[in-house]
């Protein structure tokens, strides 16, 4: 492990441990690049999906909060998300935070699954990142990527027109 890892480890722990009063759980998803952040209501008491996702605006407000309870700018976050993800299945993984790459088309299945509870956007430019990363350019092939992931129950009921208008 170099210095660089070390550090950005030290300074992902940190964040970690700044969540603890939290509700929010993160996986801060490494993706051609770019650091894509899955957000997740902590321990759920119901089996409704909604309980499943946490809002941007919470989520935001949670990185911010873990953010100076680590001492740590909230941009350094996503570079060390960078740094210490190699490709292994879990570069580091916290209590409340958990630093991968995972397949993009389940970053994109999760991002989808997102749009029926997360109504205040910043979805959307996932969503598009994600179609291009993948190359994918046909609303139906999209839901085919997403049907890997999710059953017809889990995904918006109008979610082929939804990724029609990010595609175009």
């Amino acid at each position: 492990m170099n210095h660089d890892d070390a550090a950005a480890r030290a300074l992902l722990l940190r964040f970690d441990r700044g969540l603890a009063d939290q509700r929010i759980e993160m996986e801060l998803c490494v993706v051609g690049g770019a650091v894509i952040t899955l957000n997740f209501a902590r321990a759920p008491r119901t089996r409704r999906p909604r309980a499943l996702f946490a809002s941007s605006g919470a989520a935001l407000a949670a990185r911010r909060h873990a953010a100076e309870r680590a001492g740590v700018a909230l941009d350094r976050l996503e570079e060390a998300a960078r740094t210490v993800v190699t490709g292994q299945a879990a570069a580091f993984e916290g209590e409340r935070l958990r630093v991968f790459s995972p397949p993009p088309d389940y970053v994109l299945a999760m991002k989808c699954a997102a749009l029926r509870f997360v109504p205040e956007g910043g979805v959307e430019d996932d969503i598009r990142y994600l179609l291009r990363f993948l190359g994918v350019r046909d609303p139906a092939a999209a839901v085919d990527v997403v049907s890997g992931y999710l059953t017809p129950r889990q995904r918006p009921e109008d979610l082929e027109s939804r990724l029609a208008s990010l595609i175009s």
